[in-house]
């Protein structure tokens, strides 16, 4: 069985693909913050699976997002466990 990476190594490797990512699709984000760390078996291979809210920013707030704030959003972010290459970052629905 493969070793498993460390979860802080994984960790830095989803928050940096975050970040990169968010940078390239020109999304503006605040108050990134690490939300859940969980070790999951799919096909035999270990991933983990880092979770990562923020804040979007808009630059033209609408009446709705003034009114209320703007909503947290959350991204999970798959880590292989043995090589910490990336699978997928999708929304995570709350």
């Amino acid at each position: 069985m493969p070793e498993v990476i460390d979860p802080k190594a994984a960790v830095e490797a989803a928050v940096q693909y975050f970040v990169d990512i968010m940078k390239k699709s020109d999304t503006k984000v605040s108050d990134a913050r690490l939300e859940e760390i969980n070790r999951t078996t799919e096909s035999g291979k270990n991933f983990w699976l880092i979770t990562i809210s923020y804040m979007p920013e808009t630059d033209r707030p609408n009446s709705l997002s003034a009114l209320y704030g703007n909503k947290r959003e959350y991204k999970v972010v798959s880590v292989n466990a043995s090589d910490l290459s990336i699978q997928y970052m999708r929304i995570k629905e709350m």
